[in-house]
Protein backbone atom coordinates (compact mmCIF):
# COMPACT_ATOMS: atom_id res chain seq x y z
CA UNK A 1 0.00 0.00 0.00
CA UNK A 2 1.01 3.55 -1.08
CA UNK A 3 2.29 5.28 2.53
CA UNK A 4 3.64 8.49 1.21
CA UNK A 5 2.22 11.51 0.30
CA UNK A 6 -0.77 12.49 -1.74
CA UNK A 7 1.27 13.82 -4.89
CA UNK A 8 -0.81 15.78 -7.77
CA UNK A 9 -0.24 13.21 -10.51
CA UNK A 10 -2.38 11.16 -8.14
CA UNK A 11 -4.86 13.69 -7.88
CA UNK A 12 -5.02 14.05 -11.63
CA UNK A 13 -5.26 10.29 -11.94
CA UNK A 14 -8.19 9.83 -9.51
CA UNK A 15 -9.91 12.48 -11.42
CA UNK A 16 -9.32 11.36 -15.04
CA UNK A 17 -10.58 8.10 -13.54
CA UNK A 18 -13.60 9.42 -11.95
CA UNK A 19 -14.65 10.99 -15.09
CA UNK A 20 -13.83 7.90 -17.63
CA UNK A 21 -15.62 5.49 -15.33
CA UNK A 22 -18.68 6.43 -13.50
CA UNK A 23 -21.24 4.82 -15.01
CA UNK A 24 -19.05 1.67 -13.62
CA UNK A 25 -19.21 2.76 -10.48
CA UNK A 26 -14.65 2.58 -10.37
CA UNK A 27 -14.76 5.67 -8.90
CA UNK A 28 -15.92 4.34 -5.31
CA UNK A 29 -13.38 1.92 -5.14
CA UNK A 30 -10.66 4.35 -5.99
CA UNK A 31 -11.81 7.09 -2.97
CA UNK A 32 -11.19 4.26 -0.21
CA UNK A 33 -7.52 3.78 -0.95
CA UNK A 34 -7.07 7.92 -1.17
CA UNK A 35 -8.83 8.16 2.47
CA UNK A 36 -6.24 5.68 3.89
CA UNK A 37 -3.46 7.37 2.18
CA UNK A 38 -4.53 10.71 4.20
CA UNK A 39 -4.95 8.66 7.22
CA UNK A 40 -1.45 7.22 7.40
CA UNK A 41 -0.37 10.35 6.38
CA UNK A 42 -1.72 12.07 9.46
CA UNK A 43 -0.93 9.13 11.76
CA UNK A 44 2.69 9.23 10.73
CA UNK A 45 3.12 13.42 11.11
CA UNK A 46 1.18 13.22 14.46
CA UNK A 47 3.63 10.35 15.55
CA UNK A 48 6.22 12.14 14.13
CA UNK A 49 5.58 15.30 16.17
CA UNK A 50 4.46 13.79 19.38
CA UNK A 51 7.63 14.68 21.66
CA UNK A 52 7.47 17.76 20.37
CA UNK A 53 4.09 18.49 21.22
CA UNK A 54 4.76 17.39 24.54
CA UNK A 55 7.35 19.98 24.73
CA UNK A 56 5.19 22.67 24.13
CA UNK A 57 2.45 21.39 26.65
CA UNK A 58 5.00 20.95 29.57
CA UNK A 59 6.47 24.27 28.35
CA UNK A 60 3.45 26.02 28.87
CA UNK A 61 2.55 24.28 32.30
CA UNK A 62 5.44 25.48 33.43
CA UNK A 63 5.11 29.28 32.55
CA UNK A 64 1.28 28.79 34.65
CA UNK A 65 2.63 27.25 37.58
CA UNK A 66 5.51 30.23 37.40
CA UNK A 67 2.73 33.03 37.18
CA UNK A 68 0.79 31.22 40.18
CA UNK A 69 3.82 30.82 42.42
CA UNK A 70 3.71 34.74 41.81
CA UNK A 71 0.56 35.47 43.08
CA UNK A 72 0.19 36.05 46.84
CA UNK A 73 -1.19 33.85 49.38
CA UNK A 74 -3.62 34.71 51.81
CA UNK A 75 -2.82 34.77 55.58
CA UNK A 76 -5.83 35.27 57.39
CA UNK A 77 -5.79 38.22 60.08
CA UNK A 78 -5.58 37.17 63.69
CA UNK A 79 -8.96 38.63 65.60
CA UNK A 80 -10.16 38.28 69.04
CA UNK A 81 -14.22 38.92 68.89
CA UNK A 82 -16.00 40.47 71.58
CA UNK A 83 -18.61 37.99 73.29
CA UNK A 84 -22.15 38.72 72.80
CA UNK A 85 -24.19 38.15 75.76
CA UNK A 86 -26.85 35.58 74.45
CA UNK A 87 -29.02 35.95 77.14
CA UNK A 88 -29.47 39.25 76.80
CA UNK A 89 -30.52 39.20 73.69
CA UNK A 90 -32.90 37.35 71.16
CA UNK A 91 -32.25 37.09 67.16
CA UNK A 92 -33.90 40.15 65.47
CA UNK A 93 -34.32 38.79 62.07
CA UNK A 94 -34.77 34.75 61.38
CA UNK A 95 -31.95 33.88 58.37
CA UNK A 96 -29.15 35.96 57.11
CA UNK A 97 -26.95 35.84 54.10
CA UNK A 98 -23.12 36.96 53.46
CA UNK A 99 -22.94 37.83 49.97
CA UNK A 100 -18.95 38.33 49.34
CA UNK A 101 -17.78 40.22 45.67
CA UNK A 102 -14.95 37.70 44.41
CA UNK A 103 -14.61 39.92 40.93
CA UNK A 104 -11.98 41.36 39.13
CA UNK A 105 -11.87 44.29 40.81
CA UNK A 106 -10.99 42.54 44.14
CA UNK A 107 -8.26 41.28 43.04
CA UNK A 108 -6.47 44.27 41.88
CA UNK A 109 -3.73 45.33 44.20
CA UNK A 110 -2.70 41.72 44.68
CA UNK A 111 -5.68 40.87 45.74
CA UNK A 112 -5.85 43.44 48.67
CA UNK A 113 -9.88 43.62 48.88
CA UNK A 114 -10.28 40.22 47.68
CA UNK A 115 -8.39 39.09 51.28
CA UNK A 116 -9.57 42.24 53.24
CA UNK A 117 -13.08 40.57 52.54
CA UNK A 118 -12.00 37.19 53.65
CA UNK A 119 -10.64 39.07 56.86
CA UNK A 120 -14.27 41.32 57.33
CA UNK A 121 -16.08 37.60 57.11
CA UNK A 122 -14.38 35.88 59.06
CA UNK A 123 -14.42 38.21 62.07
CA UNK A 124 -18.35 38.76 61.35
CA UNK A 125 -18.01 34.71 61.15
CA UNK A 126 -16.44 34.59 65.01
CA UNK A 127 -18.70 37.40 66.20
CA UNK A 128 -22.03 36.16 65.56
CA UNK A 129 -23.73 34.08 68.20
CA UNK A 130 -25.15 30.83 66.94
CA UNK A 131 -28.93 31.66 68.18
CA UNK A 132 -30.63 29.14 65.46
CA UNK A 133 -30.53 31.27 62.67
CA UNK A 134 -30.58 30.24 59.02
CA UNK A 135 -27.34 31.27 57.76
CA UNK A 136 -25.91 31.18 54.21
CA UNK A 137 -22.50 32.14 52.35
CA UNK A 138 -22.92 33.48 48.64
CA UNK A 139 -20.07 34.95 46.50
CA UNK A 140 -20.82 36.79 43.08
CA UNK A 141 -18.25 37.03 40.30
CA UNK A 142 -16.80 34.12 38.41
CA UNK A 143 -13.73 34.20 41.06
CA UNK A 144 -11.26 31.45 39.84
CA UNK A 145 -10.95 30.54 36.28
CA UNK A 146 -12.34 27.20 36.84
CA UNK A 147 -15.60 27.94 38.87
CA UNK A 148 -18.82 27.41 36.66
CA UNK A 149 -21.38 29.84 37.13
CA UNK A 150 -21.82 34.04 37.98
CA UNK A 151 -22.94 33.32 41.47
CA UNK A 152 -22.17 30.51 43.49
CA UNK A 153 -24.04 29.10 47.11
CA UNK A 154 -21.04 27.92 49.52
CA UNK A 155 -22.93 27.11 52.70
CA UNK A 156 -26.62 26.57 53.81
CA UNK A 157 -29.26 27.54 54.35
CA UNK A 158 -28.74 26.16 57.18
CA UNK A 159 -28.86 25.94 60.86
CA UNK A 160 -25.83 28.79 61.25
CA UNK A 161 -23.00 27.12 62.75
CA UNK A 162 -19.57 29.16 63.07
CA UNK A 163 -17.42 26.27 62.05
CA UNK A 164 -19.23 25.30 59.05
CA UNK A 165 -19.27 28.76 57.73
CA UNK A 166 -15.82 29.29 57.94
CA UNK A 167 -14.96 25.77 56.26
CA UNK A 168 -16.97 27.08 53.53
CA UNK A 169 -15.08 30.24 53.47
CA UNK A 170 -11.68 28.78 53.29
CA UNK A 171 -12.58 27.17 49.99
CA UNK A 172 -12.85 30.49 48.63
CA UNK A 173 -9.24 30.79 46.46
CA UNK A 174 -9.67 33.98 44.05
CA UNK A 175 -10.83 36.40 42.68
CA UNK A 176 -11.65 37.62 38.59
CA UNK A 177 -14.47 38.20 36.02
CA UNK A 178 -17.32 40.63 36.08
CA UNK A 179 -19.28 41.79 39.23
CA UNK A 180 -22.97 40.40 38.51
CA UNK A 181 -24.32 41.75 42.25
CA UNK A 182 -27.86 41.16 40.63
CA UNK A 183 -27.38 37.21 40.27
CA UNK A 184 -25.78 37.54 43.87
CA UNK A 185 -29.23 38.36 45.12
CA UNK A 186 -30.94 36.02 43.29
CA UNK A 187 -28.86 33.65 44.47
CA UNK A 188 -29.47 34.25 48.04
CA UNK A 189 -33.23 34.27 47.93
CA UNK A 190 -33.36 30.78 49.13
CA UNK A 191 -32.39 31.72 52.57
CA UNK A 192 -35.64 33.89 53.09
CA UNK A 193 -37.77 31.36 51.22
CA UNK A 194 -36.43 29.20 54.42
CA UNK A 195 -37.93 31.29 57.19
CA UNK A 196 -41.40 33.20 57.84
CA UNK A 197 -38.83 36.63 59.47
CA UNK A 198 -36.70 38.97 58.39
CA UNK A 199 -33.26 38.01 56.03
CA UNK A 200 -30.49 40.12 56.66
CA UNK A 201 -28.23 40.31 53.64
CA UNK A 202 -24.35 41.65 54.27
CA UNK A 203 -22.80 42.55 51.14
CA UNK A 204 -19.44 42.95 51.42
CA UNK A 205 -17.55 44.56 48.61
CA UNK A 206 -15.77 47.60 46.75
CA UNK A 207 -19.14 48.16 45.04
CA UNK A 208 -16.87 48.69 42.14
CA UNK A 209 -17.84 48.30 37.79
CA UNK A 210 -21.46 46.80 39.07
CA UNK A 211 -24.56 47.17 37.07
CA UNK A 212 -26.33 49.23 39.15
CA UNK A 213 -29.83 49.46 37.27
CA UNK A 214 -29.76 45.14 37.20
CA UNK A 215 -29.15 44.89 40.93
CA UNK A 216 -31.52 47.28 42.02
CA UNK A 217 -34.21 45.31 39.74
CA UNK A 218 -33.25 41.92 41.23
CA UNK A 219 -33.34 43.41 45.11
CA UNK A 220 -36.67 45.02 44.17
CA UNK A 221 -37.87 41.95 42.83
CA UNK A 222 -36.35 39.97 46.04
CA UNK A 223 -38.45 42.28 48.54
CA UNK A 224 -41.17 42.21 46.37
CA UNK A 225 -41.73 38.72 46.52
CA UNK A 226 -41.17 38.31 50.24
CA UNK A 227 -42.94 40.90 51.28
CA UNK A 228 -40.25 43.79 52.55
CA UNK A 229 -38.64 40.82 54.47
CA UNK A 230 -35.19 41.89 53.39
CA UNK A 231 -32.92 43.80 55.12
CA UNK A 232 -29.40 44.63 52.85
CA UNK A 233 -26.39 45.48 54.61
CA UNK A 234 -24.30 46.80 52.48
CA UNK A 235 -19.83 46.86 53.80
CA UNK A 236 -17.88 48.63 51.55
CA UNK A 237 -14.17 48.12 51.07
CA UNK A 238 -12.25 51.11 49.85
CA UNK A 239 -13.10 54.56 49.24
CA UNK A 240 -14.12 55.28 45.52
CA UNK A 241 -16.57 57.68 45.56
CA UNK A 242 -18.93 56.46 42.62
CA UNK A 243 -19.01 53.10 44.42
CA UNK A 244 -19.93 55.13 47.55
CA UNK A 245 -23.28 56.49 46.08
CA UNK A 246 -24.11 53.07 44.94
CA UNK A 247 -23.41 51.65 48.45
CA UNK A 248 -25.91 54.18 50.21
CA UNK A 249 -28.16 53.31 47.75
CA UNK A 250 -28.56 50.16 48.61
CA UNK A 251 -28.38 51.25 52.31
CA UNK A 252 -31.56 52.73 52.00
CA UNK A 253 -33.47 50.38 50.26
CA UNK A 254 -35.48 49.67 53.17
CA UNK A 255 -35.92 50.42 56.86
CA UNK A 256 -34.01 47.98 58.51
CA UNK A 257 -31.26 48.27 55.41
CA UNK A 258 -27.81 50.11 56.45
CA UNK A 259 -24.07 51.13 54.37
CA UNK A 260 -20.94 51.35 56.26
CA UNK A 261 -17.56 51.44 55.73
CA UNK A 262 -15.37 48.14 56.53
CA UNK A 263 -12.75 50.41 58.32
CA UNK A 264 -15.17 51.64 61.11
CA UNK A 265 -15.83 48.03 62.14
CA UNK A 266 -12.17 46.84 62.09
CA UNK A 267 -12.03 46.66 65.70
CA UNK A 268 -13.40 43.54 67.60
CA UNK A 269 -15.68 46.13 70.13
CA UNK A 270 -17.19 47.98 67.10
CA UNK A 271 -17.83 44.64 64.90
CA UNK A 272 -19.33 42.94 68.23
CA UNK A 273 -22.05 46.32 68.48
CA UNK A 274 -22.73 46.20 64.45
CA UNK A 275 -23.79 42.83 65.03
CA UNK A 276 -25.94 43.43 67.63
CA UNK A 277 -27.66 46.24 65.72
CA UNK A 278 -28.24 44.21 62.66
CA UNK A 279 -29.12 40.93 64.06
CA UNK A 280 -30.65 40.99 67.60
CA UNK A 281 -32.19 42.60 69.51
CA UNK A 282 -32.62 43.01 73.34
CA UNK A 283 -34.32 40.02 75.06
CA UNK A 284 -37.66 41.06 76.37
CA UNK A 285 -37.82 40.84 80.20
CA UNK A 286 -40.46 38.97 82.54
CA UNK A 287 -40.30 40.50 85.58
CA UNK A 288 -37.99 40.58 88.35
CA UNK A 289 -39.13 39.59 91.72
CA UNK A 290 -36.04 39.82 93.51
CA UNK A 291 -34.48 42.93 92.05
CA UNK A 292 -30.87 41.35 91.20
CA UNK A 293 -31.69 42.73 87.69
CA UNK A 294 -31.74 38.84 86.68
CA UNK A 295 -35.34 38.67 84.49
CA UNK A 296 -37.64 35.74 86.83
CA UNK A 297 -37.52 33.42 83.40
CA UNK A 298 -33.79 32.67 83.67
CA UNK A 299 -33.28 33.33 87.76
CA UNK A 300 -32.32 30.54 89.35
CA UNK A 301 -32.20 31.56 92.84
CA UNK A 302 -35.48 33.52 93.04
CA UNK A 303 -34.92 34.85 96.43
CA UNK A 304 -31.76 36.39 96.74
CA UNK A 305 -31.79 39.63 99.37
CA UNK A 306 -31.71 43.19 97.10
CA UNK A 307 -28.23 44.58 96.95
CA UNK A 308 -26.74 40.82 96.79
CA UNK A 309 -23.67 40.55 93.97
CA UNK A 310 -25.14 37.68 91.82
CA UNK A 311 -24.05 35.63 88.69
CA UNK A 312 -26.21 35.86 85.44
CA UNK A 313 -28.60 33.26 86.80
CA UNK A 314 -28.87 35.40 89.44
CA UNK A 315 -27.43 33.38 92.41
CA UNK A 316 -25.76 34.99 95.49
CA UNK A 317 -21.57 34.71 94.43
CA UNK A 318 -18.97 35.04 95.88
CA UNK A 319 -16.26 34.80 93.23
CA UNK A 320 -14.20 32.19 92.20
CA UNK A 321 -11.11 30.13 93.42
CA UNK A 322 -9.31 33.00 91.90
CA UNK A 323 -10.18 35.49 94.59
CA UNK A 324 -11.51 33.53 97.31
CA UNK A 325 -8.88 30.71 97.52
CA UNK A 326 -5.35 29.82 95.49
CA UNK A 327 -5.74 26.54 93.16
CA UNK A 328 -6.59 23.58 95.40
CA UNK A 329 -6.69 25.11 98.60
CA UNK A 330 -8.98 26.00 100.87
CA UNK A 331 -7.67 29.59 103.02
CA UNK A 332 -9.49 32.16 102.04
CA UNK A 333 -7.02 35.19 100.80
CA UNK A 334 -9.38 37.99 99.69
CA UNK A 335 -12.53 39.14 101.92
CA UNK A 336 -14.29 41.78 100.28
CA UNK A 337 -17.09 39.98 98.94
CA UNK A 338 -17.32 37.73 102.14
CA UNK A 339 -17.69 41.15 104.40
CA UNK A 340 -20.20 42.56 101.24
CA UNK A 341 -22.14 39.45 102.09
CA UNK A 342 -22.17 39.78 106.38
CA UNK A 343 -23.65 43.14 105.87
CA UNK A 344 -26.62 41.95 104.09
CA UNK A 345 -26.78 39.19 106.46
CA UNK A 346 -27.12 41.26 108.97
CA UNK A 347 -29.24 43.89 107.40
CA UNK A 348 -31.74 41.14 106.91
CA UNK A 349 -32.11 38.35 109.81
CA UNK A 350 -34.76 36.52 108.82
CA UNK A 351 -32.48 35.08 105.70
CA UNK A 352 -30.84 31.80 106.44
CA UNK A 353 -28.15 30.41 104.12
CA UNK A 354 -26.82 27.68 102.82
CA UNK A 355 -22.78 28.43 101.96
CA UNK A 356 -22.00 26.00 98.64
CA UNK A 357 -19.04 24.99 97.39
CA UNK A 358 -17.88 24.29 94.11
CA UNK A 359 -14.93 23.42 91.40
CA UNK A 360 -14.59 22.29 88.19
CA UNK A 361 -13.74 19.30 86.83
CA UNK A 362 -10.18 18.76 86.66
CA UNK A 363 -9.00 15.69 89.25
CA UNK A 364 -10.55 13.04 91.27
CA UNK A 365 -14.48 13.92 91.80
CA UNK A 366 -14.23 12.63 95.24
CA UNK A 367 -11.15 14.67 96.00
CA UNK A 368 -13.01 17.81 94.71
CA UNK A 369 -16.08 17.03 96.86
CA UNK A 370 -13.48 17.10 99.89
CA UNK A 371 -11.92 20.08 98.63
CA UNK A 372 -15.35 22.37 98.27
CA UNK A 373 -16.73 21.55 101.43
CA UNK A 374 -13.58 22.39 103.07
CA UNK A 375 -13.98 25.92 100.93
CA UNK A 376 -17.69 26.11 102.19
CA UNK A 377 -17.02 25.21 105.73
CA UNK A 378 -14.01 27.95 105.72
CA UNK A 379 -16.63 30.61 104.39
CA UNK A 380 -19.26 29.34 107.28
CA UNK A 381 -16.46 29.53 109.82
CA UNK A 382 -15.47 32.96 108.35
CA UNK A 383 -19.10 34.71 109.03
CA UNK A 384 -19.75 33.25 112.25
CA UNK A 385 -16.14 34.73 113.58
CA UNK A 386 -17.57 38.10 112.49
CA UNK A 387 -20.92 38.13 114.06
CA UNK A 388 -23.38 35.48 112.01
CA UNK A 389 -24.96 33.27 114.14
CA UNK A 390 -24.04 30.08 113.24
CA UNK A 391 -27.78 28.96 113.64
CA UNK A 392 -28.75 30.90 109.68
CA UNK A 393 -25.67 28.80 108.48
CA UNK A 394 -25.13 25.63 106.67
CA UNK A 395 -22.53 24.31 104.60
CA UNK A 396 -21.95 22.19 101.78
CA UNK A 397 -19.64 21.06 99.09
CA UNK A 398 -20.61 20.04 95.95
CA UNK A 399 -17.87 19.16 93.85
CA UNK A 400 -17.95 19.58 90.23
CA UNK A 401 -21.78 18.18 90.06
CA UNK A 402 -23.04 21.51 89.85
CA UNK A 403 -21.18 23.39 87.24
CA UNK A 404 -22.66 27.09 86.15
CA UNK A 405 -20.92 27.12 82.54
CA UNK A 406 -19.11 24.31 80.65
CA UNK A 407 -15.66 23.61 81.77
CA UNK A 408 -14.14 23.06 78.23
CA UNK A 409 -12.38 26.19 78.51
CA UNK A 410 -9.88 28.34 81.05
CA UNK A 411 -12.77 30.68 81.72
CA UNK A 412 -15.24 28.20 81.98
CA UNK A 413 -13.16 26.08 84.42
CA UNK A 414 -12.82 29.28 86.99
CA UNK A 415 -16.17 30.56 86.30
CA UNK A 416 -17.30 26.93 88.14
CA UNK A 417 -14.54 26.76 90.84
CA UNK A 418 -17.05 29.06 93.01
CA UNK A 419 -19.22 29.67 96.57
CA UNK A 420 -22.56 30.89 96.16
CA UNK A 421 -25.21 31.26 99.29
CA UNK A 422 -28.75 30.37 98.89
CA UNK A 423 -31.40 31.78 101.07
CA UNK A 424 -33.45 29.60 102.73
CA UNK A 425 -36.09 30.09 105.08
Amino acid sequence: MHRGKISWRDHIAYHRAASNSRRTGRHRRLMPRIRIDIFMTYREFVMHNRVKLSAVWLATAIAVAGCAGNEPVYQPKAFSPVPIDRTAYVPAVDAFVILMDTSSSMAENQNRHFFAAKDAVNAMNQTIPELGYQGALVTFGPGCLLDKGLARIWYGPATYSTADLGGALGKIQCAGGVTPLDRGFDASASAPAAVQGKTAIFVVSDFRDIDSKKAMKALDALNDKYQGRICVHAVQLGEDKKATAFRDSLGGASNCSSAINASSIASSAALSDYITKTLLMAAPKTGDADGDGVADDRDRCPTTPPGARVNSVGCWWLGDEDVLFDFDKAVIKSTFMLDEAITLLKANPEINVEIQGHTDNVGDPAYNVNLSQRRADAVMEYMIANGVSSSRLRAKGYGDTRPHVSNASDQGRALNRRVELHPYR
